[in-house]
């Protein structure tokens, strides 16, 4: 399936807005030449840091300690949990080993006073960063914002001791990477 969408104001240019075969966004202006639709965005005056939060939920993680770890949010649920989860109060088991994150067990996971959740290296792999990670002392840039994280990358990023990244969270079910293709074109 292709979707598209026209805008047509009551007076000035009207707007198609089609995706390709390659799910890149694009825009016509009075049904002339094609363009990225990102690039009239950037006219309107957003960053690529500005569209990416806009479009896509921003994931923290903290990669300070020997464990990497997540913070509790909305985008957790219906991924499932490497470890049990157990409420530090009450020693209630709130999600099994294994077992899917509800909107239910975010709630209880919230009122017990979890903030963060265990997430293992591979997981960070593959991710997509927002912003540019700068190693601190040299100002030299080891990631560009809208890239993806190699294994090579993440090393590189622990050796210079960097506490948190935030990463854009895309599922390709509820949110695609779309808007971010179209940012590399």
């Amino acid at each position: 399936l292709l979707y598209s969408a026209r805008v047509i104001p009551s007076r000035g240019s009207w707007l198609d807005f089609e995706f390709d075969t390659k799910d890149i966004l694009y825009v016509r202006i009075d049904r002339r030449r094609k363009l990225p639709a990102t690039i009239v965005l950037k006219a309107l005056g957003y960053s690529n840091e500005d569209l990416l939060k806009i479009f896509y939920p921003i994931e923290e993680i903290n990669l300070s300690g020997s464990k990497f770890t997540r913070t509790v949010s909305e985008v957790l649920a219906g991924l499932k949990t490497p470890i049990n989860i157990i409420a530090p109060d009450t020693k209630e088991l709130i999600v099994k080993e294994g077992g899917k994150i509800t909107r239910g067990a975010l709630r209880k996971m919230e009122a017990s006073g979890i903030k963060t959740v265990p997430i293992s290296k591979e997981e960070i792999i593959g991710r997509i960063t927002l912003r540019d990670i700068i190693d601190p002392p040299t100002g030299e840039v080891i990631l560009e914002g809208n890239d993806m994280i190699t294994e090579d990358a993440l090393n590189k990023i622990l050796s210079v001791k960097i506490d948190a990244l935030s990463l854009l969270f895309i599922d390709n079910v509820h949110y695609l990477s779309s808007l971010r293709d179209t940012l590399l074109t």
